[in-house]
């Protein structure tokens, strides 16, 4: 599979579903309907004013079939591949489906195609979502402070991420994937002690990250302690979780 241009073929993907209900509301006014008039009924057509305008700012666009069912149906498959590329379950998308009403695979399948490049989408979705980079909130936290601070001082660093970088919560993958973080994955990552997260915090600055630091002021001399960045990750592949554990030679004889 490729995400090359990932968002910007996501963003064409919901265009196309916009002027999809636009074309729809606009030609829904143009029916006949009956109109008693004098004891008789008779047929009038509605406005046709919606429909000519539509028209007129999309002169070229027609709906591009890939069934025999209807605007409808075209409608109701692309919004499934939509929703499926961004993360929804198909449980998700329709909670409740009549029998023999069942969505269509295959033309699912022939919409990410289309607008994605990706083949074989539905049999391959578990791949492309462990795959696909998903932005999360990383907090690198120091293993040398006692394990009770470790996630205070982490959620000190999130917090001031959140007052620093409110505007900066989308980030561009390498890929060209544009995603924001809203409350989803947060990572807890450890490193040894102040000297590292240092050198961390230098790396980052060299990599043009965005990222925020926590000084704590109340142990006396002011201390940094964590780091709290939200990224696609690649810059912390070296990391590992942290460990709230306490140490057996650390841990206190009761």
């Amino acid at each position: 599979m490729t995400y090359t241009n990932f968002s910007a073929n996501l963003s064409k993907l919901k265009a196309e579903l916009k002027l999809i209900v636009d074309y729809t509301k606009a030609y829904k006014k143009d029916r006949k309907i009956l109109i008693l008039v004098e004891g008789n009924y008779n047929y009038y057509k509605t406005s046709t004013e919606n429909r000519d305008a539509f028209k007129k700012e999309h002169p070229d666009w027609k709906p591009d079939f890939k069934c025999d069912y209807g605007i409808k149906h075209h409608f109701r498959h692309m919004h499934i591949a939509y929703c499926l590329l961004r993360g929804r379950t198909m449980k998700q998308i329709e909670s409740k489906v009549r029998e023999g009403n069942e969505p269509n695979k295959d033309l699912i399948n022939a919409y990410v195609m289309k607008f994605m490049g990706i083949k074989n989408f539905i049999e391959n979705i578990t791949t492309f979502r462990r795959d696909k980079p998903v932005v999360k909130m990383y907090v690198l936290v120091r293993e040398d402070l006692d394990p009770i601070h470790r996630t205070v001082q982490g959620g000190h660093a999130v917090a001031q991420y959140l007052l620093e970088h409110k505007d900066d919560l989308e980030k561009t993958s390498n890929d060209g994937i544009k995603q924001r973080w809203n409350n989803g994955y947060m990572i807890y990552l450890g490193v040894k002690d102040e000297y590292e997260l240092n050198n961390f915090e230098a790396k980052l600055e060299a990599a043009g990250k965005s990222f925020s630091t926590f000084v704590e002021t109340d142990w006396g001399e002011p201390t940094k302690t964590a780091i709290a960045c939200v990224d696609f990750g690649e810059i912390f592949s070296e990391l590992k979780l942290l460990s709230v554990k306490v140490k057996e030679e650390e841990a206190e004889v009761v």
